[in-house]
């Protein structure tokens, strides 16, 4: 395959040629893996009516993607990153989810997760640098489809 005339530049995601391979590319998956059927969920812990943790993530055939989970410092160690983990793990199974992942840094909590039963399945050592990032998955109880 000759390259010679191939230029790569930036553009605008809205750009009506980038639009055109990104629905290529959904097309494509979707006709491998079948459809997205994706769900959000957006879950606040709060005490007194403040918010003190939140969890936010969506699925993806059939499986819960855990993009954030974060707990005010000064409330960190009472239960509420236990709370939203469940109510988590609780909204992956009402979207059908078997299956959760997460990743997190070597200075984040990783040992809370393993508390939780999630076991690491990959890890970046160096991400940042002298740090490590590790990716954790978590089997939901049987009666997820």
């Amino acid at each position: 395959m000759d390259t010679t005339a191939v230029t790569v530049d930036e553009t605008g995601a809205a750009d009506p040629e980038v639009l055109a391979l990104l629905d290529h590319l959904r097309d494509y998956n979707v006709g491998i893996a079948g459809p997205y059927e994706r769900g959000e969920a957006v879950l606040v812990a709060r005490e007194d009516g403040r918010a003190v943790g939140l969890a936010l993530g969506r699925s993806l055939w059939g499986w819960f993607s855990l993009e954030r989970l974060v707990v005010r410092e000064e409330r960190r160690g009472c239960g509420i990153g236990d709370a939203l983990l469940a109510a988590v793990e609780a909204k992956a199974v009402a979207l059908g989810c078997s299956d959760v992942h997460v990743d997190t840094f070597d200075f984040q909590a990783p040992d809370f997760y393993l508390r939780h039963g999630y076991r690491v399945f990959g890890r970046l050592d160096g991400f940042p640098a002298g740090r490590t990032r590790f990716y954790l998955h978590k089997r939901l109880a049987a009666g997820a489809s």
